[in-house]
């Protein structure tokens, strides 16, 4: 009998490169680098040291090139990492042989032009960050974006209709695990509300405000009624509120914001993240009413932003929403499905677009 025949594999024909800067970046290209290696391909990953991004990639398998470290709210600090981070990048992209830059900030975009191959921008804030949207928009090859608002992006555009979560927290994708939830810290079997409060020290947050902490403590009383509080933060808390701080985040902290009851705080992203999770959210930022996705989202009654200014009126919301939670609840669940429904699968709708820019790009040299 004829020893049986070994399964060549098919021989890698591309290699893309995502370039991650923050958590959002992870969960965004994270279902499409499964797909790539899926197909056969490679999927070349740069991270930086922020937040938990690194413990991201680590959790999930995914093999990474740690480029840089996200600086202070210096300019000159900031501008030093954006300088070694493009180095770092077109290092790599030379010694993998990448064929394609995947990015959702400058560094990526201005490494793939120096290098000379394409590169996709995805962007949900647009030019409302000014400076850093611009920075990578003239590079990229392509721009894309959610179909939200009525933001010009010229020429390179393509939109989606969807939003950068819905990448990876369709139902399809995403299911919250109660275990993963227990062992971050809350008792999933009980309800418990999450308090999200960022550091503000990011490029595009200089000179943004939030949650301060006589609010966060006005807050923590409001939600006490719904059951535990627990505080994921980036920044020091109190002494009195250091308590409630979520003990681990990773990549269980979005299984930790689909099974709370209700989310406030001044993230952009877990805004977004809650309400495609069905969970209803306030925030109080300056941010409130400037990014087309988040305004998009406020439009169909699934979140609802209030600037510091309005302080007053944030808490009077959130102490109405605790008296009809179950209510806010089942409403909102009724208009996730619906977006759901009329939205694309993200994931799926940028790999097509990967796939033919690259080999659009192959052909054309």
């Amino acid at each position: 009998m004829p020893p049986p025949q070994r399964r060549r594999r098919r021989a890698v024909r591309h290699t893309f490169l995502f370039d991650m800067v923050h958590p959002a970046d992870f969960h965004f290209f994270a279902p499409m680098i499964d797909e790539v290696q899926r197909r056969g391909d490679r999927a070349v990953v740069a991270t930086r040291h922020k937040d938990v991004l690194v413990d991201l990639a680590d959790e999930a398998g995914i093999a990474q090139v740690v480029v840089s470290s996200a600086g202070s709210r210096s300019r000159v600090r900031e501008a030093k990492e954006l300088s070694t981070r493009v180095g770092g990048l077109c290092s790599l992209i030379r010694r993998e042989g990448v064929d394609l830059v995947m990015t959702r900030n400058p560094s990526g975009a201005l490494a793939a032009r120096l290098m000379r191959i394409p590169s996709m921008f995805d962007t949900d804030d647009g030019p409302a960050v000014g400076l850093l949207y611009w920075a990578a928009a003239i590079p990229a090859t392509v721009i894309t974006s959610p179909a939200s608002g009525d933001v010009d992006y010229g020429r390179k555009h393509q939109a989606y209709r969807g939003f950068k979560e819905t990448a990876s927290l369709r139902p399809e994708r995403f299911v919250p695990d109660a275990t993963l939830v227990r062992g971050a810290g809350p008792d999933p079997s009980r309800p418990y509300t999450l308090v999200r409060a960022v550091a503000m020290e990011a490029t595009h947050d200089h000179g943004e405000d939030g949650l301060d902490d006589p609010t966060l403590r006005r807050v923590v009383e409001l939600l006490s009624p719904v059951g535990p509080v627990w505080i994921s933060s980036e920044r020091q808390l109190p002494v009195d509120l250091e308590r409630r701080r979520l003990p681990r985040s990773g990549a269980s902290f979005r299984h930790v914001v689909a099974m709370a009851q209700v989310l406030v705080g001044d993230s952009q992203t877990t805004a977004a993240e809650a309400a495609i999770l069905g969970v209803p959210s306030l925030r109080l930022s300056s941010w409130a009413g400037r990014l087309p996705y988040l305004v998009d989202l406020e439009g169909r009654g699934m979140t609802q932003a209030f600037l510091p200014e309005h302080r007053e009126r944030f808490l009077q919301r959130l102490e109405a929403m605790t008296n009809s939670l179950q209510a806010e609840r089942d409403e909102l669940r009724l208009r996730r499905d619906q977006l759901l429904a009329e939205t694309v699968d993200v994931a799926d709708w940028m790999i097509e677009r990967m796939y033919r820019l690259v080999e659009r790009s192959r052909d054309a040299r």
